[in-house]
């Protein structure tokens, strides 16, 4: 595991980072920010909002477990983890040794379908999911940037990655638009970016139900929608789908340029 300073900024402002021990520190205010792990934390539990709040708790709690508790699922219904993950993975576009970011990466479990020669980053809200992310990259022989923080404020310079992509998470963070418009900013002029995450089925029969994480959807205000009208103007060829028998939806798109 890696630290990538090429790439990295400090949030909101943007400015560089440099190295010093155990911490990245900003050249701009000399703020510092802690590598935990070998993870630097961008993350102010006390700046986020409720819904961001509430699902780094849940998250954080249930990392330990989360890996086994979805091996049992889908071995139970007899389901292919990568053929249900289809509709995501190969909407993505990625050139040999391109850098990809993938924003909510939790355990990890995406890394064994990128290209081995892919240079890749992930971002997470919860560093218990990061840590086992960190352990998966380890198996599988990756140098993975790995880093703590929100989708809202990401941590990476402008248009410095060749593909960008989101699985999970979306539907209840804080500022949805807020949090596409910054996968926007680090994707290069021209790269795909694909959102994806379950829909309201999905929710309702599966998360409502589960004992681990039944609590923290079901008093929801509203059903889960994909965030079509969230989009920014200029966009290129937006596409949309849902596919596992409308479990999830994947939206699809380039950026300008």
């Amino acid at each position: 595991m890696s630290i990538d300073l090429s790439i990295l900024r400090e949030p909101r402002t943007g400015a560089e980072l440099y190295r010093e021990g155990d911490a990245l520190v900003s050249v701009a205010s000399g703020q510092r920010h802690l590598i935990v792990d070998g993870i630097p934390t961008f993350l102010d539990p006390r700046a986020l909002g409720a819904q961001n709040a509430r699902f780094r708790r849940m998250y954080d709690r249930i990392a330990r477990g989360y890996d086994l508790v979805e091996n049992v699922y889908f071995w139970l219904k007899r389901l292919d983890r990568r053929a249900i993950r289809a509709g995501y993975l190969d909407a993505l576009v990625i050139p040999e040794g391109g850098r990809v970011l993938e924003v909510s990466i939790g355990t990890g479990i995406n890394l064994q379908w990128l290209p081995s020669s892919a240079r890749v980053s992930g971002l997470d809200l919860s560093i218990n999911m990061l840590r086992r992310a960190a352990r998966a990259a380890a198996r599988q022989g990756r140098d993975v940037t790995l880093v703590h923080g929100q989708a809202e404020a990401l941590p990476f310079a402008t248009a410095a990655f060749d593909c960008v992509f989101h699985f999970g998470g979306i539907n209840f963070f804080d500022d949805r638009a807020g949090a596409i418009r910054e996968m926007v900013r680090v994707a290069r002029p021209g790269t795909v970016v694909v959102v994806s995450d379950e829909t309201e089925k999905h929710v309702r029969e599966t998360y409502e139900r589960e004992p681990g994480t039944g609590r923290y959807f079901t008093d929801r205000r509203e059903p889960v929608r994909a965030p079509l009208d969230l989009l920014p103007e200029g966009l290129n060829d937006v596409r949309y789908q849902e596919f596992w028998e409308g479990r999830m939806y994947a939206i699809r798109f380039r950026t300008p340029g």
